[in-house]
């Protein structure tokens, strides 16, 4: 994603944000006096009915209450109480399996959810609350619970969990499994099956020993289902249904083909008996005789993939089937079937459209079909021919149009009722993601259909035939369209790389793309034209473009309000008439502008939208597609009067008139305090008492804020979350409260705090207490917990912490002290645990506590006597820890906590030697896309200069193809490899194998004995040989034996090979007589895009809170020098930051910046990265050509000979060119040469003596060299 703009400007813009926020702030006021009352007769927004469906996870009926079911869903926890007729969201959380525990007293129902929690219903699902958290932010693939115990769970996450207490403490169990995906109890006796992506496991002592059953592979199992009679056990896996019929001592594959593939659900009626099978791709199959004998059920195309089984115990013959997209009802024992979603909005809207001529007309694609509304939404009816198309695009030109995932387009002609494919394939595959209409022209309007990939299309003759439409596209990846038809039509293309406009001539000539350069390269995510295509707008995810005459001209439009609300910008709408309104879907809801996008108002907050539309014939009446909740419907009912300006231009002066007009209203004397006056004179006093009713329970009610006059409570809240955009705050206006999201959880952190607070006295309290706060500290932060110790006073936590943007040790402790005032003595104590705990880094967290509850902690005190010694010990005490969990950006503020206590030279995060980590790898994603997606098919060859990235992008390659499934791979550095018997034994030294170093075959014989992949052996085994070259050289004196071994093993399909490597292996992969011709995909690294560099620059620096005054003089200014070369635009930021280590406020400065480039250490650096392993004759190259900028290989020979007299043959003067355009050092255009890395020639000129280095390189090369001997010059690393 790209740089957020409106975060970049550091510490100045916040101080510009902030004073507009306290303008906004007054307004709060007026606003909440006179236009809230307006707002509250009715809510403005509701949930339509539809589209309904759902992705489900799991499917329950309840085992006590016919007709009751309960099904998890990406959109929460639905339940029915009419056996599935109709549907009511329970829960507003993703979850993600479900079970009940037996009564005792009562009946539960237990919710696992995505998140790592763990909900219980007492009331059939009517109240839940949270009792704990089972692996934090991992998630919860099953639930179960003893039959005989109900306070005895079993939940299925990273690992085998138990829980003693009904679910509000857990811990993990031995058994070696990286996911535990299925559980089942046996209804009598302690016999216990566990299914992971590792094969099945079985416990016959309650959980104490375990072990894998025989006669099952050790892949994948997704299901479980102990059967009745009861030794009949059901295991569906990756490969397919096994049973076995001694309660899991032998095991038997049944179902034979019909079963081969991956089982998703188990069920069992308990009437008949008659088990059911559900199979991924085939739908499913039942068996009447426990499971030996299986037949296919039909169960209509339009199913899906069948996810999740239910049967319902009091209801004989009634069969449920959670799907990809919703549930299916059976009566009769899976005979026939019918939907059964009502109710169950959960859908994910890719495309929304109103019909222009007929009210409530509204057509609405999901990832599953087409669906029609003529009630505004009300009720939803699914489209005929519609059925399983995944529509992207939506487009009225008369008829609708649709634009497919495959690449084909369907026409509509009863305003979306029923669709007929047009065209089957648009674009070789490639998907339809935008469709636009040329209406503005005679006759049927011309269609254009934007791609991922292929770039822009456009039908003359209705979408029947499409053909490719101009050229000049630097990006094939179409995120929006925009056709505007005047005098002539002109097409807006916004893609990943930035916005693009072309004009259709009336000749019928083909036209020309230009990138419009006032827009950043960056995702283009919307364009919308208003004024009959005089004003358009463009927006990026962080920022929106404005053009006042077509398209010539653009400039930044409400960046200081959009950046006050803080949401990623996904689309755009319009309203015309008396009252134009530009409206704007966000990541958060939908802002609306009534000044041209300059000033925005929050409309609707209500999760992520994709579509917003305004209803062409009802004004103020608009319609939102919101991710995973189906489709919105509300009405833009900001008061007419709403003064939009004030917020651009004196928030102060109008929010004092607005105020003055309450105050007069009422009577009041003039003598009195307008409202705004009250709010200047007492703001501190009533910011502070908001803060500290947050602090105490995690929400600030209006009734619960005593100083505050009762009738400007409301505005002084919302003006606290204007001044304090950085807490993750809501406004409920129903209940004229504050709350922070999940402020259930926060106060049972708050509550667990205090405990801790109040034990101080009490070691055994305190460890408990200490022990609850770190596992809601994991839940937060995103940590693990791995293991704990206790010291003293010290209770220290070892957690594994997310990748944060600075050089810190993933794993570290968090310590606890149990003491409230400090002394050196502690700080050696502390160094002691970091001992106990086997700490080899010196990094730490370290909390504390005040004396009571009253008084504030002395961790002063204790940060400055932390400051001696080689530890860095960052002490954290309440309002830090509170500050940190009530973030909008958690991480980040943990980040600029840390960098008040570490010095930035020690964890800067900008990387100059190694792979990059992962935090901060930048602008390869095309490269890592092609070898994860096709590297099934093929071998790869990345190629490049020194410090380009290749060795990141092997790593990041290894990484990801380590994480999924059916690949194995395996890592090599063949940096210190010179020949063979080195690289086998580099084989044998890492994962200890043998093979004879003289056989022909050895590789390949060690390619057989290595172990297969846990859970997955049939995986494909993929080398990722790292820096060949030596290796590859040392192998050209050998007929290329090894690499020739190599190719015959990737075409037998035994393996495939990644290499990475610079002069040697790209000359071979050109060589028609070498085994790597013809063999790999080359995958060349250049410099990186500006858009990446832009991210490399920013991200850290704003995520560290590093102020930057001037964002887009900085980038401009460290692309222009870097070219942006990712190894010396990494270099220039890490010695800027250490500049500024010690500056109080930390400025990223043009001025600051120009310090650095200026040091000679830069151009000694500079010149080392960019000539890298540059011969002689390159390096003599390079330096004629700064006077020389676009040369010919003649010229240059011409050069050589005039100027240095040097007769240099053809071959080798080519060889050198080459090896500098595969460098980055030169661009190559026909025949020309030119300097890719533009600043050379200042750089060098400015810093060296030309002439000298010119006859010292000339000297170098008439000179007669040894064999073997060369002067490469300066060197760096990779």
């Amino acid at each position: 994603m790209p740089a957020r703009r409106r975060t970049r400007g550091g510490e100045g813009q916040r101080h510009g944000a902030q004073r507009t926020r306290r303008a906004l702030c007054m307004l709060a006021i007026a606003w909440a006096l006179v236009a809230l009352p307006c707002l509250a007769e009715e809510p403005l927004w509701r949930q339509t009915s539809g589209p309904a469906g759902a992705q489900v996870y799991a499917l329950q009926a309840d085992p006590a209450r016919p007709g009751v079911l309960y099904a998890g869903t990406r959109a929460g926890l639905f339940r029915s109480q009419d056996g599935g007729a109709s549907w009511r969201l329970a829960l507003p959380e993703v979850a993600q399996s479900i079970a009940f525990a037996p009564a005792s007293p009562i009946a539960r129902v237990l919710v696992g959810t995505q998140s790592g929690q763990v909900y219980q219903s007492a009331d059939a699902g009517e109240t839940w609350e949270l009792l704990g958290s089972v692996s934090p932010s991992k998630i919860i693939w099953a639930l179960a619970a003893h039959p005989s115990e109900p306070a005895h769970l079993f939940a299925g996450s990273d690992a085998l969990y138990r829980s003693l207490d009904g679910g509000r403490s857990w811990s993990a169990q031995p058994l070696a499994a990286t996911r535990v995906t299925a559980l089942a109890l046996a209804e009598r006796g302690d016999a216990m099956y566990v299914g992971t992506d590792q094969g099945l496991f079985i416990s016959r002592d309650g959980g104490l020993s375990w072990q894998a059953a025989e006669g099952l592979p050790a892949v994948g199992v997704e299901s479980l289902l102990c059967a009745a009679p009861s030794p009949i056990v059901l295991a569906g896996t990756q490969r397919g249904l096994y049973r076995s019929a001694d309660a899991g001592q032998s095991w038997q594959a049944v179902g034979g083909e019909k079963l081969s593939g991956p089982i998703g659900g188990l069920a069992q009626a308990a009437s008949s008996g008659a088990l059911y099978a559900a199979v991924r791709d085939r739908g499913l199959a039942r068996s009447e005789d426990g499971g030996a004998t299986w037949e296919l059920i039909s169960v209509g195309s339009s199913l899906g993939m069948v996810t999740a089984l239910a049967t319902d115990p009091g209801r004989p013959g009634a069969l449920y089937a959670g799907t990809g997209a919703g549930i299916l009802r059976s009566g009769d024992a899976g005979a026939s079937w019918e939907p059964a979603s009502a109710g169950l909005v959960g859908s994910d809207v890719q495309a929304l459209l109103a019909w222009p001529e007929g009210r409530g007309r509204l057509v609405a694609a999901t990832h599953w079909g087409m669906h029609y509304s003529d009630d505004g939404g009300q009720s939803w009816s699914d489209s005929r021919g519609g059925e399983g198309l995944n529509v992207l695009a939506l487009a009225e030109a008369g008829p609708l149009y649709a634009g497919t995932w495959g690449s084909q387009v369907y026409r509509s002609d009863d305003r979306g009722a029923s669709w007929r494919l047009a065209c089957d394939d648009v674009a070789s595959g490639a998907p339809v993601t935008a469709l636009a209409a040329l209406s503005g022209e005679p006759g049927a309007p011309r269609l254009v259909a934007g791609t991922d990939g292929a770039g822009v299309y456009w039908s003359q003759d209705q979408g029947a035939t499409w053909e490719a439409l101009g050229e000049g596209l630097a990006d094939a990846s179409i995120l929006s369209l925009a056709a505007v038809c005047s005098e002539r039509c002109a097409l807006y293309a916004g893609t990943r790389d930035g916005l693009f406009r072309a004009e259709l001539a009336s000749s019928g000539k083909r036209p020309t793309w230009q990138r419009l350069a006032a827009v950043p390269a960056a995702e283009v995510v919307a364009v919308l034209a208003v004024d009959s295509g005089q004003v358009v707008y463009a927006a990026l995810s962080d920022g929106l473009y404005r053009s006042e005459d077509n398209g010539k001209s653009w400039a930044v439009v409400g960046a200081r309000s959009l950046a006050a609300h803080d949401a990623a910008l996904q689309c755009l709408a319009a309203r015309g008439g008396s009252k134009p309104a530009l409206y704007a879907g966000t990541d958060a809801g939908i802002l609306a502008s009534r000044d041209g996008g300059q000033t925005w108002a929050p409309l609707f907050a209500g999760g992520w939208v994709s579509a917003v539309l305004a209803d062409p014939a009802e004004p103020g009446k608009l319609y939102a597609a919101v991710r995973d909740s189906g489709v919105w419907a509300g009405e833009d009912r900001l008061p007419a009067g709403f003064p939009w300006a004030w917020l651009g231009v004196g928030g102060l002066v109008a929010a004092g008139a607005a105020g003055g007009l309450w105050w007069a209203r009422r009577n009041r004397t003039s003598e009195e305090p307008t409202p705004v006056q009250a709010l200047e004179e007492h703001w501190e006093q009533w910011d502070a008492e908001i803060g500290a009713a947050l602090m105490a329970s995690g929400r600030a009610a209006a009734e619960a804020l005593p100083s505050i006059p009762l009738e400007l409570r409301p505005g002084a809240l919302q003006c606290y979350r204007e001044v304090h955009p950085e807490q993750d705050l809501t406004w409920r206006a129903e209940s004229e409260s504050l709350e922070l999201p999940d402020s259930k959880r926060v106060e049972t952190f708050l509550r667990n705090w205090r405990a801790a607070q109040d034990s101080l006295a009490d070691p055994a309290s305190f460890r408990a207490a200490t022990s609850r706060l770190i596992n809601q500290l994991c839940n937060f932060m995103g940590f693990t917990r791995v293991t704990s110790r206790t010291y003293k006073q010290l209770h220290a936590y070892v957690v594994e912490g997310p990748t944060l943007r600075l050089r810190l040790p993933p794993r570290f402790p968090i310590i606890f002290m149990r003491q409230s005032s400090f002394g050196p003595e502690d700080i050696q104590d502390l160094r002691n645990v970091m001992d106990v705990l086997h700490m080899t880094s010196y990094f730490a967290l370290v909390l504390v506590f005040g004396a009571d509850a009253t008084q504030p902690s002395r961790a002063a005190d204790l940060r400055e006597l932390a400051k001696t010694g080689a530890h860095d010990f960052v002490v954290l005490d309440f309002p830090d820890v509170f500050g940190t969990i009530a973030a909008r950006r958690r991480e980040q503020h943990l980040t600029r906590l840390l960098l008040q206590q570490i010095d930035l030279a020690v964890v800067c995060p900008y990387v100059t030697f190694g792979p990059v980590p992962e935090s901060m790898f930048f602008g390869r994603d095309a490269e890592i896309k092609t070898i994860l997606r096709t590297v099934q098919d093929r071998s790869f060859a990345i190629v490049g200069g020194r410090k380009i990235g290749k060795t990141s992008v092997l790593m990041q390659a290894n990484r990801l193809l380590g994480e999924t499934p059916g690949y194995q791979p395996f890592y090599v550095d063949c940096q210190a490899v010179q020949d063979e018997a080195a690289f086998l034994e580099a084989f044998r030294s890492r994962w200890g194998v043998d093979a004879p170093a003289s056989a022909e075959d050895a590789f390949e014989q060690m390619l057989a004995r290595l172990p297969a992949k846990k859970g997955d052996a049939e995986a494909l085994r993929v080398f990722l040989l790292d820096e060949v070259d030596e290796l590859l050289a040392h192998d050209v004196a050998r007929q290329e034996k090894l690499f020739r071994a190599f190719r015959a093993l990737s075409q037998e399909n035994r393996c495939r090979f990644v290499f990475c490597g610079e002069r040697v292996l790209n000359a071979r992969l050109n060589d028609a007589q070498s085994p790597l011709f013809n063999f790999c995909q080359t995958l060349r690294l250049t410099h990186l895009l500006p858009a990446d560099a832009e991210r490399v620059i920013l991200e850290p620096m704003l995520e560290m809170g590093i102020q930057v005054p001037d964002p887009d003089a900085l980038v401009e200014a460290i692309r222009d020098v870097s070219s942006c070369h990712p190894n010396v635009v990494q270099y220039i930021c890490q010695q800027l930051l250490l500049g500024i280590s010690a500056q109080e406020p930390r400025q990223a400065t043009v001025e600051a910046l120009e310090g650095v480039i200026g040091s000679r250490f830069f151009a000694e650096y500079y010149m080392a990265v960019i000539w890298g392993s540059a011969s002689p004759l390159e390096r003599l190259i390079t330096l004629l050509m700064i006077d020389n900028p676009l040369v010919t290989a003649s010229d240059l020979a011409g050069l050589l000979r005039d100027r240095c007299a040097l007769e240099v043959q053809t071959a080798a003067l080519d060889e050198a060119l080459e090896h500098l355009v595969l460098c980055s050092v030169l661009d190559r255009q026909r025949q020309y040469y030119a300097f890719a890395a533009q600043s050379f020639p200042d750089i060098v000129e400015g810093t060296q003596d030309v002439p000298a280095l010119i006859e010292g390189l000339q000297q170098q090369i008439a000179a007669p060299h040894p064999e073997g001997e060369a002067d490469a010059g300066p060197q760096v690393q990779d």
